[in-house]
């Protein structure tokens, strides 16, 4: 489905969070009261035309969670009577998770299935959540279920703050396959927290398994409720003499006395993410430290609406390898810099001035994964150059100076100059890996360059020209960016760095095509060769529905008699003939009763 179509509506549950979505979207929060009548009965009534529309509502199930889950079930229905083409439910906390099974000789209900049956029958036709407490929740729906995880977040913070000695804890023996996972992408030691739990928000621990003397231990877990758990665990852990003891905890529930617990325990820091907004108290709390998941979110949202990879967003591919300024890369919440450039990357070059670039390598001759781990650790990466008929060949590059060149938008189109011991050759950058949440190149590959032979290369779109263009300046549109590189082919020697794009003379509603872009000599666009005219940028423009449009809508979905249920007049003379018989019936009983008189 087209990106253009794409809507974020929101309840009372999380408003800040919709907010920041829609703003790494570049949309507007769609148009919605959400309301109570006196008796405590929700009112939805949307206020701009949804036909056709690509709907997400964004609305965690958190504390009050039988209103904030009503407000989801009314917003859905009153979207789907208003003809929309797709409604996703982004549900960051689902609620009710926890009762997701039957305990032994309990009669109670399995309330997540109740939950999951409830939003499929109103209309939701897609699910989106972040963490699921359980993940066999997803097969109570019959309807597809995105569940992302917040661990590259969690993990990204964790690493920013460079803790040393780190030991990661599980809470519990069930997040064992959690916990080991993450001390190997963070090469620490795993340590076991025993615990029993006689009745519910009450546990004990019972034994810690691992070595914490003198480390900082990691806790990480899905949700903070009572903080019971976790403040006992920090506890325990200060006991065996860990050093410090931070938490890190996706869904901050924080229910009754969760709060003073933590600001009252030996915990060092509780940071959370804002799929549940903090209380005032949490809020004011020192120890307590909130960070975004909206921008991992608004990424999901963007390729579900666009039929691409979801499960691509897991922390050990595409999303987490990407670094910080490769964000604006995608278009997405990212500001484009008034000079074109692409966001994060920095003021574009002249281009005219192709610029020389030098990269030394060395060759490699130990290969598999200890040699490659070995190689990192001594500030090297890891790579391989193959092309122009010869093998392949292992090579290794100096870290420091790779990562600062990958920072260069020239260095990802442009033909570099290779050093290889004393052997020199043309390349191009094909691809490289970054480490899920460090600073680190994982792997790099490079692509030898044959001066005769064309290349297919993705060179960057440079934006001119964008607050002027009639559409924005005029009629207060908003600039899409559908593309923001593109596959071209050409020789080696035309290649260019940037190909810029001038919007200065779009209109609103008008879309700019790859056949009006001005590509310099010698160099041809792949999609175009292959007739696909595909659309470059846009300018749309948010409208709300005018009263003829809803008078309109309203009458397309009044409902007219049949022919069949319009009585003729024989039938109208049928039905009125007992009536009359029943007159005269009642005017000889008062004959008679007047003559008893």
């Amino acid at each position: 489905m087209a990106f253009d179509n794409l809507m974020v509506f929101t309840g009372n549950a999380n408003p800040k969070l919709a907010q920041k979505v829609a703003r790494h979207l570049n949309v507007q929060l769609g148009k919605a009261s959400v309301s109570k009548f006196s008796d405590g009965e929700i009112l939805v009534e949307l206020l701009e035309n949804v036909r056709g529309k690509d709907v997400f509502v964004l609305q965690s199930t958190s504390a009050p969670t039988n209103d904030h889950l009503m407000e989801l079930m009314i917003m859905v229905d009153a979207l789907r009577r208003s003809s929309v083409a797709r409604i996703t439910a982004a549900m960051p906390y689902f609620g009710y998770a926890r009762q997701d099974r039957r305990p032994r000789s309990a009669r109670v209900a399995i309330s997540a299935k109740v939950v999951a049956n409830m939003l499929t029958s109103v209309g939701v036709n897609r699910m989106l959540t972040m963490d699921l407490h359980a993940d066999q929740i997803q097969g109570f729906f019959d309807i597809p279920v995105d569940n992302v995880y917040a661990t590259p977040i969690l993990l990204g913070d964790l690493w920013k703050h460079e803790y040393g000695n780190l030991v990661v804890v599980s809470p519990d023996v069930g997040g064992v396959v959690r916990a080991r996972a993450i001390a190997k992408r963070l090469e620490s030691d795993l340590a076991i927290i025993d615990k029993r739990r006689p009745r519910p928000n009450v546990s004990t621990v019972m034994n810690i398994i691992g070595d914490v003397d003198g480390r900082t231990c990691v806790i990480m877990d899905d949700m903070v409720d009572t903080a019971n758990t976790l403040c006992e665990a920090a506890r325990a852990l200060k006991e065996q003499g860990a050093e410090r003891v931070i938490a890190y905890c996706t869904h901050p529930v924080l229910s009754g006395p969760a709060v003073s617990r933590i600001e009252s325990s030996v915990i060092d820091e509780l940071v959370v993410t804002d799929t549940i907004p903090l209380r005032p108290d949490a809020e004011a709390c020192a120890k307590i430290r909130q960070i975004s998941v909206s921008e991992l979110l608004a990424e999901t949202m963007r390729r579900i609406c666009e039929e691409s990879s979801v499960s691509s967003l897991s922390w050990s591919e595409e999303f987490a390898r990407l670094p910080a300024t490769e964000a604006g890369k995608r278009g997405e919440g990212a500001d484009s810099p008034s000079n074109g450039g692409v966001p994060g990357r920095g003021a574009p070059p002249n281009m005219e001035q192709h610029m020389k670039i030098d990269i030394k390598a060395e060759p490699r001759s130990l290969q598999g994964t200890g040699a490659s781990r070995r190689l990192r650790r001594e500030s090297k990466v890891p790579g391989i150059l193959y092309g122009a008929g010869k093998d392949a060949q292992p090579i290794q590059l100096d870290h420091k100076e790779l990562f600062f060149k990958l920072k260069m938008e020239a260095f990802h189109a442009s033909i570099l100059d290779m050093e290889i011991g004393a052997e020199k050759a043309q390349v191009l950058l094909r691809d490289y890996q970054m480490h899920p949440f460090k600073q680190m190149i994982l792997h790099a590959d490079f692509q030898r360059v044959d001066a005769k032979r064309k290349l297919h290369v993705k060179i960057p779109l440079h934006f001119l020209n964008q607050e002027s263009a009639p559409g924005v300046k005029l009629a207060g549109g908003a600039i899409q960016h559908v593309m923001n590189d593109l596959l071209v082919s050409c020789l080696p020697k035309d290649l260019p760095e940037f190909i810029e794009v001038d919007l200065g003379e779009l209109q609103a509603g008008h879309s700019l095509h790859i056949s009006g872009l001005k590509l310099p000599a010698g160099v041809d666009s792949v999609a175009l060769s292959k007739g696909d005219d595909l659309t470059v940028a846009t300018i749309v423009i948010p409208r709300v529905a005018t009263a003829d449009e809803e008078a309109a809508e309203a009458a397309a979905t009044t409902v007219a008699p049949s022919a069949a249920d319009v009585p003729t007049s024989a039938q109208k003379a049928k039905e009125e003939e007992p009536a009359k018989e029943a007159g005269k019936g009642g005017g000889k009983d008062k004959d008679k009763d007047d003559k008893k008189k």
